[in-house]
């Protein structure tokens, strides 16, 4: 029931609301800057349909994509930012590093 009436969601509905309640919760958490754009991760499974349909959710959501990335990308990208930011890197020495993501569905 939605005010008081039966409605049925599809699920880019649903995941935009969902969205939009996060964007929410970012800018009550932080009033000074509000969100408007998002870079969003997506499994790598995802299919391009599925991928569009997350892009339509966040337009229902409210919210500009700047990019959709896949979650172990986005892990990297997250790994670098704050290791460079904190200083971690050694620019002299090479270093390897993995990320393995044990999901409830998939391991990569």
């Amino acid at each position: 029931m939605y005010n008081n009436e039966r409605r049925v969601f599809t699920i880019p509905q649903v995941m935009g609301m969902l969205l939009n309640k996060l964007k929410g919760i970012a800018n009550d958490a932080n009033q000074a800057t509000p969100v408007a754009d998002a870079v969003l991760s997506v499994p790598p499974y995802f299919t391009n349909t599925q991928r569009h349909a997350m892009m339509d959710a966040a337009q229902i959501g409210g919210l500009n994509v700047l990019r959709l990335l896949n979650e172990p990308a986005a892990v990297a990208m997250a790994y670098g930012i704050f290791k460079s930011a904190r200083g971690a890197f050694d620019a002299e020495e090479g270093r390897n590093v993995m990320f393995a993501d044990m999901g409830e569905t998939h391991f990569t």
